[in-house]
């Protein structure tokens, strides 16, 4: 059995609990919810376009790092992890749960999907 089955990446998917819509990420962001928006993208693409409040941690260094998710994990809030297209947030997800967050879930469709519903974007 290898890595990727032992953290059932790929069967999260189905989960509807596991993930997020945009309209609802747009809703609790409405709402003001306590919600951590963690984008794992590199530095360079969330430099050119990213969620307006977003923390940028890119997966890379998740796997690497364990300390990079610190000040993330340290808030209790429920963390909403976003790549481009929806795809690697699975991963950051699973390593995130796994060093001790409650409730963490992945923005389906990742940031392709944020810009196609018009969603608001900040550039650094």
């Amino acid at each position: 059995m290898g890595l990727l089955s032992k953290l059932n990446i790929f069967a999260r998917t189905d989960d509807p609990g596991a993930m997020v819509t945009v309209d609802d990420l747009k809703a609790m962001m409405d709402k003001h919810e306590d919600i951590t928006i963690v984008d794992v993208r590199n530095t360079a693409r969330f430099g050119c376009e990213h969620i307006a409040g977003s923390v940028n941690i890119p997966l890379k260094l998740i796997r690497k790092h364990d300390d990079v998710l610190i000040g993330v994990l340290d808030h209790g809030n429920k963390l909403v992890v976003c790549c481009e297209d929806g795809d690697q947030c699975w991963a950051a997800r699973d390593i995130i749960m796994s060093r001790g967050a409650k409730i963490v879930v992945c923005l389906k469709g990742g940031m392709k999907e944020w810009v196609r519903s018009g969603g608001m974007l900040i550039a650094d």
